[in-house]
């Protein structure tokens, strides 16, 4: 059976999304959504996990595909400006509708920094791996 040998690169971008939304489908799934409101689901799930920044940097990502190997490495650093768009609109929200709370949203990002790099870095190294994987087979041992 021929193994194709292009890098699905768009795969590797995009699974850290996938991943993530499947381990909150099965939380959710096994244990019910402890979550109740709007607001509060906004700020944990799409802002605390990064539902809504990683999308953003997945699609500027698939983009600049040919840089890929070049550059995989840096992806996660790439990834902190997409994860603080959202945190900072959302607290730019809560200050124009008059709510002092919006300059701590602002930069309440940056406490996860740290943790989005672990994970970043996570998903770099497993692409690394994968695509070396990929490499001995599509060039033999």
């Amino acid at each position: 059976m021929p193994v194709s040998c292009a890098p699905p690169y768009r795969f590797y971008v995009w699974l850290p999304w996938v991943c993530l939304v499947s381990l909150l489908c099965l939380d959710v799934y096994q244990y019910g959504l402890r979550v109740t409101g709007f607001e509060p689901f906004l700020q944990i799930y799409l802002l605390g996990f990064g539902l809504l920044g990683y999308p953003l940097f997945a699609l500027w990502a698939s983009r600049r595909l040919h840089l890929a190997p070049r550059h995989l490495w840096w992806a996660p650093l790439w990834c902190v400006p997409f994860y603080a768009l959202p945190w900072v609109l959302y607290g730019l929200v809560y200050l124009l509708t008059g709510r002092i709370a919006g300059l701590g949203l602002m930069l309440m990002w940056v406490a996860f920094v740290p943790y989005l790099l672990g994970a970043g870095y996570f998903f770099v190294t497993l692409t690394a791996l994968l695509l070396a994987a990929q490499r001995r087979l599509c060039n033999g041992p």
